[in-house]
């Protein structure tokens, strides 16, 4: 390996998320759809004499002070790759030895998964190039965050267990209808702690489903590839009813996305980020719209990546 690699981390939205009960280990059982989406940061790996980080911070919202605390202008012992790598060279008689330069534009608590994507597609690389065997580094992304193991495989997925129970669920004849489905995603200030998130829905320590969440991902997703907004809209994220109380502003939000057309509009994950999803029509007049009407927030048009 003597060159340097370039490679996209796709963040992910949530298509219904339901959180049933707390497990005794004090995690939390999760039941969503994971889809991943073409908002990406761009980590580039190439041979170094030493391992070190380089980043780029293209966050346009106040969290970009989060970054910066764990990028080389901070401490980058405290980021998630350098965290990663440091576990992975713990187990080799030879340690690797990169310059990791991110290209940061995923904000942190948006529930987005960047952090996430970027851990995951760096251990999908070194998967690739044969510097790790795949079940190491499925336990490197479990014990490292709840969402890494999704970004092994990026791609539309049903996702339960603490995160770790992946099954893909997109076919190739689906790309068609996916590729003309339009999305724009809402970021905003609001940061809401995922830690936080789950205290707040005070879920029990057995399988007894409080969850308002309502259809199985395989459904969610069959409702997707039909547009049938009737059945979308029996789909909801656990989330909503706790960020919502805390940061009503956001439910507005998730209200005009739906107002100027979108077939589905949720949060993502535990928040804080909203998307709304459409059929490709007046893309140009709908993004004026809501940076007019909402000039605090950052609206991103998105594609799913396939």
């Amino acid at each position: 390996m003597s060159s340097s690699k370039t490679l996209l981390c796709p963040a992910k939205i949530n298509l219904g998320l339901a959180v049933p009960f707390r497990r005794p280990d004090g995690y939390h059982e999760i039941e969503s759809l994971f889809l991943p989406i073409d908002f990406c940061d761009e980590l580039t790996v190439t041979p170094a004499d030493s391992l070190h980080l380089r980043t780029e911070n293209l966050i346009e919202l106040s969290t970009r002070s989060d970054f910066e605390a764990v990028s080389e202008r901070g401490d980058p012992e405290k980021n998630l790759l350098m965290r990663l790598m440091s576990a992975i060279n713990r187990d080799r008689a030879e340690p690797l030895r990169f310059e990791l330069f991110l290209r940061k534009r995923i904000p942190s608590g948006a529930g987005l998964g960047g952090g996430s994507s970027n851990a995951g597609i760096l251990l999908r690389y070194l998967i690739e190039v044969g510097l790790l065997d795949r079940s190491h580094a499925f336990e490197l992304a479990r014990s490292h965050g709840a969402d890494i193991p999704f970004f092994l495989d990026a791609r539309p997925s049903a996702v339960t267990g603490i995160g770790e129970i992946i099954e893909p669920i997109s076919q190739e004849k689906d790309h068609a209808r996916l590729k003309s489905i339009r999305g724009v995603l809402m970021l905003s200030d609001v940061v809401v702690p995922t830690k936080n998130a789950y205290s707040e829905l005070k879920r029990p320590l057995q399988p007894t489903s409080q969850s308002k969440a309502g259809s199985s991902p395989g459904r969610a997703y069959q409702a997707l590839l039909e547009g049938d907004a009737k059945a979308l809209s029996q789909i909801g994220n656990d989330f909503e009813e706790v960020v919502f109380r805390l940061h009503p502003e956001l439910a507005g939000v998730k209200d005009a996305l739906l107002d100027c057309g979108a077939f589905y509009a949720s949060m993502s994950g535990s928040g804080s980020a909203i998307f709304g999803l459409y059929d490709r029509m007046q893309e140009d007049e709908r993004l004026a719209f809501l940076r007019q009407r909402f000039p605090a927030y950052r609206a991103v048009p998105f594609g799913f990546f396939l």
